[in-house]
């Protein structure tokens, strides 16, 4: 029996040496691989995996926003934004969004600094040395500086620089390989789950080598973990080893799946199960639905805690079909669940919602919850400004119409709320969307302009609106705020010719 013992622990040793000097065995190593491309989620350490696709507070770089939402699920597999690919978009423009045009009372003064004045050529060489983007980024990083201590109109948290973590690709040497493998089909049950659950080296490396193998040569590994499932969904470290081995194996998925059915109410308020199963809803689609069904039985309870909530959005997100969501359609849609629609957790259900439902569902939302009647109470809300993005990227018709006429009409209202920046910030993005927010912006009155650029923070803000929506034509003029840009006589003058050259060469 000693010996037996003895054996065993200098096998568990040695495997965990192995793991932490796994570079010994290493032929290649990818370095500089940024972590937002990885597939499997990094474990606060240096050596790091593939990370599960996942939409970033790419979505979420608004720390205002982002921090109620993500508290401690800030990881990669909390599947919360998904941009729509181009073909899913659609938007349905208003042909007669300018209207008729005012004409220009050339008795006025206003203070303008004629672009003739300017060195054009000068301008000309510069745009060919910065394309598209390019020059867009340029102008508004300077006007984020500009901006940066303003209190109504700074746009640095929506600009500001993130730290990309990077990650490192480890590549198995054929003999190392065998080694691990060796070691590993000795170990027990108890011995494989300290491994993976003891420390993170280890059990980064246990991900790792999982990826890496060739799934026919490591059944005795998925066996293990089909034995220790319980142990390692809710572990902070043994729940990521949990989902690659769910993506490599039909087995340790389909037995993943029964676990997680008979104990879903328990496991979804624990943050490491949920993480686990938001992956699983991906994998399977009988999952998802029961996910999706468990949900809209248990709406209330569901939303008392994160982890529930981030399960209910991922299963949205991961629907292949607006038919998939016929039970939550029916649950959001019905009057019962009007009680819960001042709950900022519920807000973001349903955005996930709109995101992935049929177009034709998109009407009834709006009625139900009255966003387009409510446009700026929605504007106000954090999370009521998930939705308008969500309702707005779908192009639907008459929310989009209100936020392009409240832009041409109304813009000291959209000020003085308190996320029209993000929602523009978001919607602007969008390459379909900013030529009909450029005719709104260039489309308001001079009396509307004016107010729009009395004081020097709101002309440089009302300069980011335009360089950030400009088309490609418009960019190289658009260089000439640069030279001004310390000036709001000078900028504002300019800004005032910029709209007039548009409308005339529209017209």
């Amino acid at each position: 029996m000693k010996g037996g013992q003895k054996t065993a622990e200098v096998n568990e040793g040695g495997l965990k040496s192995r793991c932490s000097c796994i570079s010994k065995d290493n032929i290649v190593a990818k370095h500089n691989c940024a972590a937002n491309t990885s597939k499997y989620l990094p474990l606060n350490g240096d050596c790091s995996t593939k990370v599960i696709s996942y939409y970033s507070p790419m979505l979420f770089s608004f720390s205002q926003m982002t921090e109620s939402i993500e508290l401690n699920h800030n990881h990669s597999n909390l599947k919360f934004w998904k941009q729509r690919d181009a073909h899913e978009s659609t938007y349905y423009r208003n042909e007669n969004l300018l209207g008729d045009r005012e004409d220009h009372n050339r008795g006025e003064k206003l203070e303008i600094l004629q672009v003739n004045e300017m060195n054009k050529s000068d301008c000309t060489l510069q745009a060919s040395n910065l394309q598209g983007d390019e020059v867009r980024n340029s102008i508004i990083e300077l006007l984020r500086s500009k901006l940066l201590k303003s209190r109504f109109f700074s746009i640095n948290e929506l600009h500001k620089m993130k730290n990309v973590r990077m990650d490192n690709e480890i590549a198995f040497s054929p003999q190392g390989m065998e080694r691990i493998s060796t070691s590993l089909k000795k170990m027990t049950s108890p011995q494989f789950l300290s491994l993976c659950t003891g420390e993170k080296h280890a059990s980064k490396s246990i991900q790792n080598f999982i990826e890496a193998s060739d799934c026919d040569r490591i059944q005795h590994v998925f066996s293990l973990i089909i034995q220790t499932t319980p142990d390692l969904i809710m572990n902070p470290l043994g729940n990521y080893v949990l989902q690659v081995a769910a993506q490599r194996s039909e087995a340790v998925a389909s037995n993943l799946e029964e676990y997680c059915k008979h104990n879903l109410e328990y496991l979804c308020s624990n943050e490491y199960a949920s993480r686990v199963m938001q992956s699983l809803v991906e994998i399977s689609s009988n999952f998802r639905r029961t996910v999706l069904e468990w949900a809209c039985l248990n709406l209330g309870l569901l939303l008392e805690t994160l982890p529930s909530v981030f399960l209910l959005t991922a299963a949205l997100m991961a629907s292949r079909h607006p038919a998939e969501l016929a039970s939550v359609r029916e649950t959001l849609l019905s009057s019962n669940a009007k009680q819960y629609s001042h709950h900022r957790y519920f807000k973001r259900i349903l955005m996930s919602f709109i995101d992935k439902c049929s177009f034709d569902d998109i009407a009834l939302v709006c009625n139900t919850y009255r966003i387009n009647r409510d446009f700026y109470g929605y504007l106000n809300d954090k999370f009521g400004a998930f939705i308008l993005i969500a309702v707005i990227r779908r192009g639907f018709k008459p929310t989009t119409d209100i936020l392009l006429n409240a832009i041409k009409e109304d813009m000291i209202g959209l000020y003085h709320t308190k996320f029209f920046k993000f929602v523009f910030y978001r919607l602007a993005k969008e390459s379909y969307l900013r030529r009909p927010i450029l005719e709104a912006i260039l489309g308001m009155g001079n009396d509307n302009m004016r107010a729009a650029t009395d004081s020097k923070a709101s002309c440089l803000f009302f300069c980011y609106l335009v360089v950030s929506v400009a088309t490609e034509d418009l960019l190289p003029t658009s260089l000439h705020f640069k030279k001004v840009v310390h000036s709001q006589e000078q900028l504002r003058g300019l800004l005032f010719n910029f709209v007039q050259q548009f409308k005339l060469r529209d017209c």
